[in-house]
């Protein structure tokens, strides 16, 4: 066979044939670059590629190919190896596996292996992996910091950036301009490992030429301005105004004073300035006043700027210490990271001219994949190995594809290097054989429109196809906007709602296309920016009877099956680890325990008959002592057995394998193996975690104690995708981020996120910026919460004077190029669709018929063509394709109603599948696993022979007084119609369950719950989605209540205090059950309970107070049986804010003593009432 260079486009053949010059050859989505590099390796070891007639190559070890991931080096390697084949180069083939073929690092371990003895390196050197890299670097980072910490020389820098700002020491991440001093070092070492000539790169924006203006001669200018202002004081009808302006003048005055010009210092003339109120007075006064406002600003900022920057010096030495610090230790774990590969092949071409030589003239073919996701220091290298003025050189790359700046790729160089190839050689790949052209059309009204990417580079539809609609004339360009209003004073839905929403909407959009039978759910993928509220999108999906699948994306290491292994590992490492160990690992999917199993573990009948001890859960392990009637349930008793094994196990066997003991005998696997497409990826993510366990286990050598917190520590590092089952039987929707979707394909992609604005991501918000200009590295620092924009900003750095300056033209150009990643982001996701693209968007109302974000507005309003929101419902739209384009907008409208919001314009309810009631159904079944016996269902114990509780003895009271029974009724069904709702009965209780282990957990943990914690117990409480926003809102009115207050005062704080009293009734004989919380004091018989009320909206205040009376009287009864003297009561309805303050929950409030003692009944109490 011959290649068939008829069936090319132009550009491909230009880019085959050309073997003897540099080209730049740019190749937009869906192009088939990967198909023209392997033609192009076919060519050129192909008779009459060369200059005689021959081959231009002799052999394939000529050729050099480098990737962007180990994955694409695969698939080239295949390919080349197939297109050999059927060209019948059968002898090149075989040297496929040899060839090179790889990212540039795998590259430079190559050479660097070749020639280590010459090189007088270990030949054995590993290449550290990410976590391990990070682990050395955190390490170096804390024995530096903790080495200077204490000196004198340091003391500034650290009244600056205080170790607080350490990852160590915050877990909240950087906010409000704040930056993590590690970040900072990090990013500084990483800037200037890539910089031609390392840390002399670095330049100080503080140390140019005019950085630091005279701060102390505009004081003084202000000083004059401030009295001439005083000046005019008796026209300025405000005596406060008059006053500030006075007490600011004499502070300027007495520094001015007691200052030289020599001795002045930023923070603190920065502190002399108060704002000036507005002024009523003349027009001149007037602006007199607001120019002295601003310039004092300006000065203050200027300030500010100064003063953090003159630590710029000691942030450059610190980091170099952590640098050297951090190659002691690489060195010592005879490692290597990807930094340090280049720079060793640098250096070794550098002292072995001979070396640099043999691999400058050993390729005459060189190509770069995606070179638009490259940087300096790489481009650098290849040049090296490309021949003469980089001869042999071919770069392959979409700059509308370049979205890796976070891994220090520079979309700058991608341009430098077209500058350098003449016109001629310079191929374009326009032809698109994936999309439809419908798909290219609206891409191109999106991403081609004014002030999106720049010489947008269209591209035309070249697959053979016909040019017919799709079945039953659906269109292949949908909008899905979702809007929510907000005007006047009405307050716009919380973006938990619509987030929610906009999945609902999306799920809605999916189920429908469908159900009209053109696509199956495997056939689409929804492309997030990030995954970290992909589980609104399956949970939306789920409830229409869809499958879907989490792939891709980085967010392995927070998936809550990840996590409850590493709980797994704690709790065997420390049993008495019950936060972060025992607890999660009881309530997970693995054991699925319910509140009765922990009553049962926590509870010590055993010491004293009668009498009630709380112990620790891990107690009931380890003890397995229960007493009388009180045994465990089946799934207790199963959770017993496997946990006690394996402790026993520990000391014997490999952690990782008693990890998998533990999961196989618990038959959590199994149960997810049986389960959907989503469930079944669920496993296959316990299986990759429990491997990384044994990786690790290997490779450190350390006990479980290490070994968990070494396991804790890459989850929180790695940037590793969950695991994707390549099972085609499965019809599931994938989810995955746009960046794990880059070089696939699917026929329907719906893109999410993608139009959102920076804000707290933007590049402006950190402390450290660090800008590029030509072989310099700039570093310019900027104090928390400080805002230049107000500024005029500098068009170039010929423009930069002041140190405010360089900062602010820092602050605009990162701030403008993550702007332009995000719409090229926006690109790649959008050309991924192959038969149907589904943008979605989200728009915050603002005033004058505006809306937010900016992105969302440039984008909605280029294809709608007017600047206001739709209106609700669906609208056509022209975009250039074969047909208009639909835009559904769906409104989230304030509501008076008891969720705060309404739906406008799209029906969500109409493609559910399942009905409430399977969906409180769904999940509750659960197997109980045993190896070799059946063992029956686990159920809940809750009729004990002599015992009874306050709601027996309420129903036999009511029945007893019938009177009481109908008001009781009458109470309780306004509750159950508030608490039930549609969500049923079931979620009443689910909901009430899980808000009372919460409030447990801030009692005992005396901390509001994460909202992971949050979201695992709902789940575990079949709490349904809908109710989560309500479930927090009763967590915050608890959490900021004058009442919690009030309860944490007392010395004794006890959550579910249980208790047991011999109290005869009929034919019981023990009176059981527990105080929702219980305060005391050492020494005293007063005591304060609360008692937590879901629902109870529905209730007047006297209605409340009335409903619990009788449950006050039962628990005063038990503890002044018990000897308390004086007990107070207060039930706390979560729900229902106080109407004097609603800020505060309403509190129903029962006081006895002596003198008005409670009873079992209630009844005297309710006649006088």
């Amino acid at each position: 066979m011959t290649l068939d260079f008829h069936s090319y486009t132009p550009g491909q053949k230009q880019a085959i044939q050309t073997l003897d010059k540099p080209l730049f050859v740019a190749a937009g989505a869906g192009s088939g670059k990967t198909f023209t590099l392997t033609k192009r390796v076919v060519w050129a070891l192909s008779k009459g590629s060369g200059t005689d007639g021959g081959a231009y190559l002799d052999s394939l070890d000529q050729a050099l190919i480098i990737t962007f991931t180990n994955e694409a080096a695969k698939e080239i390697k295949e390919r080349v190896r197939s297109a050999l084949e059927e060209e019948g180069l059968f002898d090149q083939a075989l040297n496929v596996d040899s060839a090179w073929i790889s990212t540039i690092h795998s590259m430079c371990a190559r050479i660097l292996r070749s020639h280590a003895f010459d090189l007088g390196i270990d030949p054995d050197f590993i290449v550290l992996d990410e976590h391990r890299r990070n682990e050395l670097l955190q390490e170096s980072l804390e024995e530096v910091l903790s080495s200077l910490r204490e000196t004198d020389e340091y003391k500034g820098f650290f009244s600056v950036f205080d170790l607080k700002d350490t990852a160590s020491a915050s877990h909240g991440g950087a906010q409000n301009g704040s930056q993590k001093l590690d970040s900072i070092i990090e990013q500084l070492a990483t800037s200037a490992l890539s910089a031609p000539y390392e840390f002399e790169s670095i330049e100080l924006a503080i140390e140019k030429d005019g950085a630091v203006p005279d701060i102390y001669q505009e004081l003084k200018r202000l000083h004059f301005q401030m009295r001439e202002l005083l000046m005019h004081v008796a026209e300025i009808d405000d005596e406060t105004a008059v006053n500030i302006i006075t007490r600011q003048e004499e502070k300027v005055a007495a520094y001015l004073a007691n200052h030289t010009k020599q001795d002045v210092q930023p923070s603190e003339i920065a502190d002399l300035f108060e704002k000036i109120p507005r002024l009523h007075c003349g027009k001149e006064t007037k602006k007199l006043a607001a120019d002295i406002q601003s310039d004092c600003e300006d000065l203050q900022k200027t300030c500010r700027m100064l003063d953090i920057n003159r630590y710029a010096p000691q942030l450059i030495k610190v980091t170099k210490f952590v640098v050297e610090r951090f190659s002691e230790k690489k060195r010592e774990a005879r490692g290597l990271d990807n930094n340090d590969l280049l720079h060793e092949v640098a250096r070794a071409f550098e002292d072995h001219p001979e070396l640099a030589g043999e691999y400058s003239s050993k390729f005459k073919l060189v190509m770069v994949d995606e070179f638009q996701d490259t940087n300096e220091q790489q481009v650098r290298m290849i040049k090296r190995l490309a021949g003469e003025d980089a001869r042999f050189l071919t770069t392959v790359g979409d700059a509308q594809q370049s979205i890796y700046g976070f891994r220090e790729a520079d979309v700058e160089v991608f341009f430098e290097r077209q500058k350098e190839i003449p016109e001629e050689n310079r191929p374009l790949l326009i032809d698109n054989f994936r999309s439809h052209d419908d798909i290219l059309r609206f891409v191109k009204a999106v991403c081609g429109a004014e002030g999106m990417i720049p010489d947008f580079m269209d591209l035309k539809a070249s697959r053979r196809e016909s040019s017919g609609p799709l079945q039953n004339n659906i269109p292949r360009v949908m909008v899905e906007l979702t809007a929510v209003e907000k005007k006047g004073n009405k307050r716009a839905a919380k973006a938990d709602v619509y987030q929610r929403v906009a999945a609902e909407q999306l799920a809605d959009r999916i189920a429908r296309i469908i159900s009209e039978g053109v696509f199956q759910a495997k056939d689409i993928a929804i492309l997030m920016t990030s995954v970290k509220d992909a589980s609104l999108y399956i949970e939306a999906l789920r409830q229409r009877g869809i499958e879907s699948v989490l792939s891709g994306g980085t967010g392995f290491g927070q998936l809550p099956e990840v996590q409850t292994i590493a709980a797994l590992l704690s709790a065997l490492a420390d049993i008495h680890d019950t936060e972060q160990g025992l607890f999660p690992v009881l309530t997970s999917g693995m054991f699925s325990l319910e509140a009765s199993d922990f009553v049962l573990l926590s509870t010590d009948l055993t010491k004293r008959e009668g009498f009630v001890f709380k112990r620790p859960i891990e107690g009931g392990l380890l003890t397995q002592e229960f007493s009388g009637d009180h045994q465990p349930s089946c799934r207790l008793k199963r959770a017993l057995t496997i946990l006690n094994q394996a402790k026993r196990d520990i000391a014997v066997k490999d952690v990782a394998t008693v990890i998998q003991q533990v999961i196989k005998a618990s038959g959590w696997i199994e149960r997810l193996e049986t389960g959907d497409a989503q469930e079944r990826s669920q496993a296959a993510n316990i299986l990759a975690a429990i491997r990384r366990v044994r990786e690790l286990e290997r490779d450190l050598g350390v006990g479980p104690s290490q070994l968990s917190v070494a396991f804790k520590h890459w989850l929180k590092v790695t940037k590793a995708a969950p695991v994707v089952l390549n099972d085609e039987r499965q019809d599931a929707v994938k989810i995955q981020t746009i960046h794990a979707s880059k070089g696939k394909e699917y026929k329907v992609v719906a893109v999410v996120g993608a139009l959102k604005d920076l804000d707290q991501r933007a590049p402006s918000t950190k402390r450290c910026l660090i800008g590029r200009v030509d072989a310099k590295r700039i570093v310019a620092l900027k104090p928390p919460r400080t805002e230049l924009r107000g500024d005029k900003i500098p068009e170039d750095i010929s423009q930069c004077k002041t140190i405010c300056d360089w900062r602010l033209y820092l602050d605009e150009t990162q701030n403008a190029a993550a702007q332009a990643e995000a719409i090229r982001l926006l690109y790649v996701g959008l050309t991924r669709a192959r038969e149907m693209v589904i943008l979605t968007a989200t728009a915050i109302q603002q005033k004058a018929a505006g809306f937010s974000p900016k992105l969302t507005k440039a984008v909605i309003s280029s294809i709608l063509k007017e600047d206001s929101l739709p209106r609700a419902g669906e609208s056509p739209f022209e975009y250039g394709g074969s047909q208009a384009g639909v835009c559904r907008t769906l409104y989230v409208r304030f509501s008076e109603q008891a969720d705060g919001y309404a739906l406008d314009g799209v029906d969500l309810d109409q493609t559910r599948t399942m009905s409430d009631a399977q969906e409180n159904q769904a999940g509750l079944t659960f197997d109980l696993y045993a190896p070799e016996t059946s063992v029956p269902q686990a159920k809940k114990e809750t009729n004990y022979q002599e015992f009874y509780s306050y709601s027996s003895l309420h129903q036999q009271i009511n029945d007893k007084f019938q009177e009481v029974s109908e008001q009781q009724e009458t109470l309780q069904g306004k509750e159950a119609s508030q608490d039930g709702g549609a969500e049923g009965e079931t979620s009443a209780t689910s909901f009430g369950s899980t808000f009372h282990e919460l409030a447990q957990y801030m009692v005992e943990a005396d901390a509001y719950p994460e909202r992971s914690t949050i979201e695992r117990i709902a789940i575990q409480n079949h709490v349904q989605k809908s109710l989560m926003s309500r479930l927090e809102s009763a967590l915050t009115l608890w959490n900021n209540s004058d009442v919690r207050a009030e309860a944490r005062k007392y010395a004794c704080v006890c959550a579910e205090m249980p208790f047991c009293l011999e109290q005869v009734y009929g034919d019981k004989k023990y009176l059981n059950g527990a105080i929702d919380l219980l305060a005391t004091n050492p020494k005293s018989t007063e005591a304060f309970v609360v008692d937590y009320k879901t629902g109870d909206k529905n209730l007047t205040p006297e209605e409340i107070i009335e409903s619990h009376r009788m449950q006050a009287n039962f628990y005063a009864f038990v503890l002044m049986q018990r000897g308390y003297t004086k007990v107070t009561c207060a039930f706390v309805c979560v729900e229902v804010p106080d109407s004097a303050d609603e800020k505060q929950p309403f509190v129903a409030r029962y006081s006895f003593d002596e003198h008005r003692k409670p009873t079992l009944l209630g009844w005297e109490v309710r006649e006088h009432v």
